[in-house]
């Protein structure tokens, strides 16, 4: 559920991945790793652009870049639609994203960033081995072309850097929005008679604040860097399911209906040591505090059963 198509590709100028969970700045929760995304337009101007493709794929972009502004500075948006390469594969999506960096003073940039991107797809579920050994289905068939869901995102990002003699310091903070449906059935009535059909909501509002400070350190003839950083987040999220009559998506029973408030703090520290031109030594040091409280409304009679860590 790793959504990055709330991402317009035009204004993706580099992007950088980082595997693992090894570097301090990411932490033990980047267990597969990282990417970080540098948006920019080199187009300046007025940029239009419209694709079509297989399966009834047709896109639409308009993006502009104020010729007076760098590159950083644009408002993009796309949206787009398919009608999948079988039943029940059909999507469409729009996004839309603002930026703009300005230079406050010599070394001081501002970067503002605004998204907001809403989808809606289907999803063609599973099928039975039998039935399609016997013919009785197509491999790209589905039982049930309801099955599917939305997804939304909306972020706000404000960002100051500063750069000079050898130090360079970052503050961010941010806010993002973001709401997820499944329909989903993957075991038909084997569950109940009135069939297995789940429905899934997950609403989530996240507080950020980011903050590093790198240092340049002359040791042993060479350029070294010091960088100390620290983060601090609060997630709130709203999480349910319930169970569908298959024949006419009406709720029969729920099962989950919980709220999760999660604060997580770290602190990190690394230093990179460079022996020659290609080789560097890397050595970081990190400490995280993750606090929970869960809210489960469906426990003790409907009351609520409240949890903390």
């Amino acid at each position: 559920y790793a959504d990055l198509h709330f991402l317009i590709p035009e204004v993706v100028r580099r992007l950088r991945v980082v595997e693992g969970a090894y570097l301090a700045e990411q932490g033990d929760f980047a267990v597969i790793g990282s990417a970080e995304f540098d948006l920019g337009l080199s187009h300046r101007g007025v940029l239009g652009r419209v694709s079509v493709g297989q399966h009834g794929l047709l896109r639409g972009l308009v993006a502009w870049g104020p010729d007076a502004m760098s590159d950083e500075t644009f408002v993009a948006a796309e949206v787009g639609r398919t009608s999948g390469f079988g039943p029940g594969r059909a999507a469409s999506h729009g996004s839309g994203l603002a930026q703009a960096e300005l230079e406050l003073a010599p070394g001081l940039r501002l970067r503002l960033l605004a998204g907001t991107y809403a989808a809606r797809f289907g999803s063609a579920g599973v099928l039975r081995l039998d039935d399609l050994e016997a013919g009785r289905v197509d491999f790209f068939d589905s039982y049930d072309t309801l099955q599917g869901g939305t997804s939304q995102r909306h972020q706000v990002l404000g960002e100051l850097r500063h750069r000079a003699d050898g130090h360079e310091s970052r503050l961010a903070t941010y806010a993002t929005l973001t709401g997820l449906t499944l329909r989903q059935n993957f075991t038909g009535y084997s569950g109940s008679p009135e069939g297995d059909r789940i429905e899934q909501h997950n609403d989530a509002l996240t507080l950020g604040l980011e903050a590093h400070h790198r240092r340049a350190l002359p040791l042993w003839g060479r350029t070294q860097h010091l960088t100390l950083g620290v983060e601090l987040r609060h997630d709130r999220v709203d999480g349910s399911q319930r169970r569908l009559r298959t024949v006419d998506a009406t709720p029969y029973a729920d099962e989950l209906d919980s709220a999760v408030a999660a604060t997580h703090v770290g602190l990190w520290g690394e230093l990179e040591l460079r022996a020659t031109r290609w080789l560097a030594l890397t050595a970081g040091l990190r400490a995280d505090l993750l606090t929970f409280d869960t809210l489960d409304h469906l426990a003790a009679g409907g009351e609520g059963l409240r949890r903390q860590a």
